[in-house]
């Protein structure tokens, strides 16, 4: 059987969530960077992720950038906190 929002299924909301969370460790030019990623402008980055009218097929893509972007920065962090 098939269900179609069963409680595995991760909710909008609960993408938001997750994305607002990671946004917190994210760096500060985090939106130009999750911009380039989907090729989206930042404006509309933003405006998924703050704004109400995003789908879960607009906010997965935002999700795997932001985690992309958080692996990267602390890839260069812990590089940095080396030397």
């Amino acid at each position: 059987m098939n269900v179609k929002n069963s409680v595995i299924t991760p909710t909008a909301a609960t993408i938001k969530a997750k994305i607002q969370e990671l946004i917190k460790e994210a760096p500060e030019n985090w939106a130009a960077k999750v911009a380039a990623i989907t090729g989206k402008s930042e404006s509309t980055v933003k405006n998924y992720i703050y704004g109400g009218r995003a789908k879960k097929k607009h906010l997965a893509p935002l999700l795997k950038a932001i985690n992309q972007v958080n692996e990267e920065f602390n890839a260069e962090l812990a590089e940095e906190l080396q030397k």
